[in-house]
């Protein structure tokens, strides 16, 4: 049998070859000048048609095992397997072994060939991750079924798209990315989201490994990956509740210590007042009376702060909530000025869930839309709820004056509020997430400077403890 190796540069040429399998095929490469001979040279390019030694190249290294035609001085085609593997030595070359194979061997070659490449196919067909392939330049060469469901895609649809036309990926990411490629062949952990048609956002990690030609560059760039959304939420939820933990207990001191002082002035300023008859003493004490009242509300809610979430769960009508809401905030000067519309889904499923917070939820969102309506001209708001098999689906949109950009990540934050100078205190949105979350829903705010807001809540359809 006759066995050796021939040692390539990137560019495909020999640098050298064993002298059994130089004799083997009479061409007398190691005694001649190596640097003009190129693979290409002793090739059967009829049998292997190859149109470039890149080519060559960068399809040796997608395999582990290869079947190649080399010719012999005479011309005649000799078969070898080919294993290729990149020199620990020297990076910049290849080592191709190569063994003779006879024509009995050849055909038991090619059935292990095609059934390794068939064991792999299923493998990544069935198995629980998340498989994409890539060019050099990342457009999408292949997926497995698991990545099309995970990214609610098609194969077929997504070949030839850039990486970046799925995920949300950046400039600066996608250099890091090259870059670790570059230096190591493999990313470990890479994070990369995708919007979903339905505007949900997955997260998913991926650990990323390319193949390299000699020269460094890469040939084909594997992704294998997982969606780690619920993880991230239950990750972003813990440190939201051990900081709201803190929170809470520096909230419920600081209200002991006010408490107490607050309702002593309230009841000096109440007395003090008796005896005052000029007007212009009259409107200071009146606006007393106004700061007084504005720090009572903070401290209430800073003592709510300090109590876990809790209160008893019903079967509940969501439609219903939403009408006591408007029936409710109807008696507010800002909300009767603003046109309501409906569409409201009349088949809507019960859900079990505390009464009085999704009323405080409703409330407190149609509130904030009338305050970001009081400069519209034709102040709108619509209300839109959906029926699912397994989650209902509310919509409150206005066409007021909308969040600042860098406001509307801040939103859901306790104290954050962009209303100080209408006695904001910051804690109405935190309150309507922390209950909405409570009861394994969702809500997310869209919104856009001069063309307003959009309030989408998601809560599911559950059974009865």
């Amino acid at each position: 049998m006759v066995v050796g190796n021939l040692l390539l540069n990137g560019d495909g040429d020999i640098l050298s070859i064993e002298s059994e399998l130089d004799s083997f095929l009479g061409w007398n490469i190691s005694g001649s000048s190596l640097s003009s001979v190129s693979m290409l040279d002793i090739l059967d390019k009829k049998r292997n048609p190859y149109e470039s030694a890149a080519k060559l190249m960068e399809n040796l290294l997608l395999r582990s095992v290869h079947l190649l035609y080399l010719r012999d001085s005479a011309g005649v085609s000799h078969l070898f397997s080919a294993t290729p593997e990149l020199s620990e030595g020297s990076p910049e070359t290849v080592i191709l072994h190569l063994v003779f194979m006879d024509d009995g061997d050849e055909s038991i070659l090619e059935q292990a060939l095609r059934e390794q490449k068939q064991m792999t196919s299923e493998l990544l067909t069935i198995a629980n991750i998340m498989y994409i392939q890539t060019d050099a330049q990342y457009h999408i060469t292949d997926m497995n079924h698991w990545a099309e469901r995970s990214l609610e895609t098609n194969r077929i649809d997504i070949i030839g798209s850039h990486i970046s036309q799925l995920f949300t990926i950046n400039e600066q990411t996608l250099q890091l990315l090259e870059k670790a490629l570059k230096d190591s062949g493999h990313y470990q952990d890479l994070e990369m989201r995708v919007l979903l048609p339905d505007d949900e956002e997955r997260i998913f990690l991926w650990n990323i490994k390319t193949f390299h030609l000699a020269n460094r560059s890469a040939a084909a760039i594997h992704f294998f990956g997982h969606n780690v959304t619920e993880r991230k939420r239950m990750e972003a939820q813990l440190a939201q509740s051990e900081k709201l933990s803190a929170i809470g207990q520096m909230a419920a001191g600081v209200a002991h210590d006010i408490q107490k002082p607050l309702m002593s002035i309230s009841s000096l300023v109440q007395m003090t007042e008796e005896y005052i008859s000029e007007p212009f003493l009259k409107e200071k004490f009146s606006q007393i009376h106004n700061q007084i009242d504005y720090l009572s509300r903070t401290v209430r809610k800073l003592v709510d702060l300090s109590k876990p979430m809790s209160g008893d769960r019903e079967w509940v009508n969501v439609n219903e909530i939403l009408q006591e809401a408007l029936r409710i905030t109807a008696y507010d000067s800002r909300i009767k000025r603003i046109d309501i519309n409906q569409n409201i889904c009349s088949e809507i499923k019960a859900i079990w869930m505390n009464f009085d917070q999704l009323l405080q939820v409703f409330i407190n969102i149609l509130l904030n839309a009338a305050d970001a309506l009081m400069q519209t001209e034709k102040p709108k708001i619509q209300i839109i709820t959906e029926c699912h098999i397994t989650y209902i689906n509310i919509l409150i949109r206005d066409n007021g004056a909308g969040i600042a950009p860098d406001i509307l990540p801040k939103v859901f934050e306790p104290f954050f509020t962009a209303k100080k100078e209408q006695g904001g205190t910051g804690l109405g949105l935190w309150v309507c997430h922390n209950i909405i979350m409570n009861a394994n829903g969702k809500i997310r705010i869209d919104s856009e400077p001069a063309r307003g807001t959009a309030v989408h809540i998601t809560l599911p359809v559950k059974q009865e403890p």
